[in-house]
Protein backbone atom coordinates (compact mmCIF):
# COMPACT_ATOMS: atom_id res chain seq x y z
CA UNK A 1 0.00 0.00 0.00
CA UNK A 2 1.15 3.62 -0.44
CA UNK A 3 1.54 6.58 1.63
CA UNK A 4 1.29 9.63 0.74
CA UNK A 5 4.79 11.05 1.36
CA UNK A 6 4.75 15.03 2.82
CA UNK A 7 8.39 16.74 2.54
CA UNK A 8 8.85 20.04 4.65
CA UNK A 9 10.50 22.28 1.88
CA UNK A 10 8.71 25.45 4.20
CA UNK A 11 12.59 26.95 4.90
CA UNK A 12 14.34 29.46 2.37
CA UNK A 13 17.97 28.30 2.81
CA UNK A 14 21.00 29.80 3.91
CA UNK A 15 23.65 27.59 2.57
CA UNK A 16 24.17 25.79 -0.73
CA UNK A 17 23.33 22.01 0.57
CA UNK A 18 20.51 21.84 3.25
CA UNK A 19 18.38 18.97 4.69
CA UNK A 20 15.27 17.73 3.53
CA UNK A 21 12.75 15.25 5.69
CA UNK A 22 10.50 13.17 3.79
CA UNK A 23 7.24 11.99 6.35
CA UNK A 24 4.74 9.46 5.57
CA UNK A 25 0.95 10.42 6.69
CA UNK A 26 1.66 8.05 10.24
CA UNK A 27 4.50 11.13 11.21
CA UNK A 28 1.90 14.04 11.02
CA UNK A 29 -0.65 15.60 13.66
CA UNK A 30 -3.11 18.00 12.55
CA UNK A 31 -2.03 20.00 15.97
CA UNK A 32 1.67 20.31 15.50
CA UNK A 33 2.90 22.62 12.77
CA UNK A 34 6.21 19.79 12.62
CA UNK A 35 5.47 16.09 12.38
CA UNK A 36 6.75 13.79 13.78
CA UNK A 37 10.07 12.09 13.33
CA UNK A 38 9.57 8.27 13.11
CA UNK A 39 13.21 7.00 12.30
CA UNK A 40 11.31 4.02 10.38
CA UNK A 41 8.51 5.86 8.48
CA UNK A 42 10.51 9.55 8.15
CA UNK A 43 13.16 9.55 5.01
CA UNK A 44 16.49 12.28 4.84
CA UNK A 45 17.67 13.57 2.17
CA UNK A 46 20.53 15.96 1.24
CA UNK A 47 19.88 18.73 -1.46
CA UNK A 48 21.61 20.97 -3.10
CA UNK A 49 21.12 24.33 -5.42
CA UNK A 50 21.64 22.21 -8.74
CA UNK A 51 18.65 20.58 -8.18
CA UNK A 52 20.38 17.22 -6.61
CA UNK A 53 18.58 15.13 -4.01
CA UNK A 54 19.82 12.06 -2.11
CA UNK A 55 18.42 9.49 0.33
CA UNK A 56 20.80 9.26 3.40
CA UNK A 57 20.78 5.65 5.38
CA UNK A 58 19.87 6.31 8.88
CA UNK A 59 23.42 5.27 9.73
CA UNK A 60 24.90 8.36 7.97
CA UNK A 61 22.42 11.02 10.04
CA UNK A 62 23.77 12.59 12.55
CA UNK A 63 21.67 14.93 15.31
CA UNK A 64 21.72 17.61 18.07
CA UNK A 65 19.09 18.68 20.39
CA UNK A 66 17.74 22.35 19.21
CA UNK A 67 18.67 23.54 23.05
CA UNK A 68 22.03 22.39 22.71
CA UNK A 69 24.61 25.14 22.29
CA UNK A 70 26.10 25.31 18.44
CA UNK A 71 29.60 24.01 19.64
CA UNK A 72 27.87 20.47 21.20
CA UNK A 73 29.10 17.78 19.38
CA UNK A 74 26.67 15.95 16.80
CA UNK A 75 25.11 12.66 18.21
CA UNK A 76 24.90 9.41 16.11
CA UNK A 77 21.51 8.68 18.04
CA UNK A 78 18.28 10.70 17.79
CA UNK A 79 17.50 12.77 21.13
CA UNK A 80 14.01 12.85 22.54
CA UNK A 81 12.46 16.26 21.68
CA UNK A 82 12.87 19.04 19.04
CA UNK A 83 16.24 18.59 17.24
CA UNK A 84 18.10 19.22 14.01
CA UNK A 85 19.49 16.17 11.47
CA UNK A 86 21.48 16.22 9.19
CA UNK A 87 23.85 13.84 6.74
CA UNK A 88 27.54 13.55 8.04
CA UNK A 89 28.61 15.71 4.77
CA UNK A 90 32.17 15.68 3.66
CA UNK A 91 34.37 17.43 6.45
CA UNK A 92 34.45 20.68 3.87
CA UNK A 93 31.28 20.31 3.58
CA UNK A 94 28.64 22.05 5.55
CA UNK A 95 25.43 21.06 5.53
CA UNK A 96 22.10 22.91 6.92
CA UNK A 97 20.07 20.71 9.19
CA UNK A 98 16.43 20.57 9.32
CA UNK A 99 14.40 20.21 12.49
CA UNK A 100 12.32 17.39 13.85
CA UNK A 101 10.57 16.20 16.71
CA UNK A 102 11.72 13.12 17.87
CA UNK A 103 9.56 11.33 20.69
CA UNK A 104 12.42 9.04 21.78
CA UNK A 105 10.61 5.58 21.41
CA UNK A 106 8.79 3.63 18.57
CA UNK A 107 5.51 4.53 17.21
CA UNK A 108 3.91 1.23 17.97
CA UNK A 109 4.43 2.53 21.49
CA UNK A 110 1.80 4.65 21.84
CA UNK A 111 -0.52 4.87 18.39
CA UNK A 112 -2.07 1.37 17.07
CA UNK A 113 -3.40 1.72 13.91
CA UNK A 114 -7.25 0.65 13.24
CA UNK A 115 -7.90 2.03 10.20
CA UNK A 116 -5.84 4.09 7.21
CA UNK A 117 -5.66 5.13 3.66
CA UNK A 118 -3.58 6.98 1.47
CA UNK A 119 -3.97 10.58 3.49
CA UNK A 120 -5.34 9.08 6.87
CA UNK A 121 -4.46 7.16 9.40
CA UNK A 122 -6.89 6.42 12.46
CA UNK A 123 -5.83 5.20 15.60
CA UNK A 124 -7.28 3.20 18.10
CA UNK A 125 -6.44 5.39 20.86
CA UNK A 126 -9.29 7.78 21.01
CA UNK A 127 -9.85 7.72 17.28
CA UNK A 128 -7.28 10.46 16.76
CA UNK A 129 -7.10 11.40 12.60
CA UNK A 130 -3.85 12.43 11.04
CA UNK A 131 -4.17 14.00 7.72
Amino acid sequence: MQQENMTDKTNTHALPVWTEVEYTALCKNPYLLTPFFIPKEAKCFTCRKDGTREEERMVFLVFKSTAAPADVEWEDDPVPGEMWVRALGDDDEEIEPAKVIYLGQDIEDFIRVAAEDDQTITSISGGATAR
